[in-house]
């Protein structure tokens, strides 16, 4: 049985639309569906539903039409771990008070579902290539519908501005990763270099600072841990630094805020991204 318990609006344009609301079911099966199947009421922007378990039974808290993905954290002295990070002034709904997150449902409408897609959408899900290793390794579906695509993590045991930086990833048409593919890059290659990287022709660009994007820590699947807890115990995800979880520190600068240039030949970009591997291996490990 679902009950929904409230139901948030907003005018707009003279339009009513909801901008979330809480449904509580007593089944956890029940719940999943409900997440799989996720669809707002109105899609501008970022829509997304979180679980939480509770004494009473499931709780679905569905968040539409928002400018991010900052109403899955606490803010303030409900924060634990976070309690200074300014709140946007254009969040509408605090994050619940009781309960426990145990999953999330993050709803593409725009994300073309052509074979590009596809593949880069199963590279970050793969636990055994996905740079967000963590999710990935707690089980992720990808959920294909009419004009959407729903990306559904199923469990919370992970640092979660990682869950956060990984929805935020997968609502990108990356195309790079899939052109390497079709040229015979084997997926983790492909995947570190068409993570920032473009393709045109038969040659390669990538061009980024490595304080923000470390090919080191894509290629090993190793983010930075951001949060110091874990997403089901509530611990709030790193607003301020959370473009660099895959940098080489964490930190905006990282090792004096290097740039990183890899171009030319398919072939020359795969020998320089293992030269850059091996050559960093030690100094990436030591800032972790």
């Amino acid at each position: 049985m679902k009950t929904i318990l409230n139901e948030l609006s907003k005018t707009l344009y003279e339009t009513e639309y909801r901008l979330g609301r809480e449904i509580l079911f007593d089944n956890l099966d029940e719940a999943w569906d409900h997440m799989r199947n996720y669809v707002p009421h109105h899609n501008y922007n970022i829509c997304y539903a979180m679980l939480f378990i509770e004494e009473d039974g499931y709780h679905v808290h569905e968040r539409t039409s928002q400018p991010c993905y900052g109403e899955m954290r606490a803010y303030g002295e409900k924060s634990i771990n976070r309690p200074n990070d300014p709140r946007p002034t254009d969040l509408h709904t605090p994050f619940p008070e009781k309960g426990n997150p145990i999953g999330a449902v993050s709803y593409h409408a725009r994300l073309p579902q052509n074979d590009a897609t596809l593949f880069a959408l199963n590279l970050h899900c793969n636990p055994e290539i996905s740079a967000y290793r963590d999710v990935a390794s707690g089980g992720v579906e990808v959920i294909l519908a009419e004009n959407h695509v729903n990306v559904f993590v199923k469990t919370s045991d992970f640092d979660a501005t990682q869950l956060v930086a990984f929805f935020r990833k997968t609502r990108m048409a990356n195309t790079a990763m899939y052109q390497l593919h079709q040229m015979g890059v084997g997926d983790k290659e492909a995947y570190c270099l068409g993570f920032g990287g473009s393709v045109g022709g038969n040659q390669f660009h990538l061009n980024c600072y490595t304080s923000v994007l470390d090919l080191w820590r894509i290629y090993n699947q190793q983010p930075n841990n951001l949060t110091e807890g874990t997403w089901y115990n509530r611990y709030d995800y790193n607003r301020p630094h959370i473009d660099f979880i895959l940098g080489e520190t964490g930190k905006p600068g990282g090792w004096g805020g290097n740039s990183l240039t890899i171009k030319g030949s398919i072939e020359s970009a795969i020998d320089k991204l293992h030269n850059y591997l091996s050559k960093h291996k030690n100094a990436t490990k030591e800032a972790a």
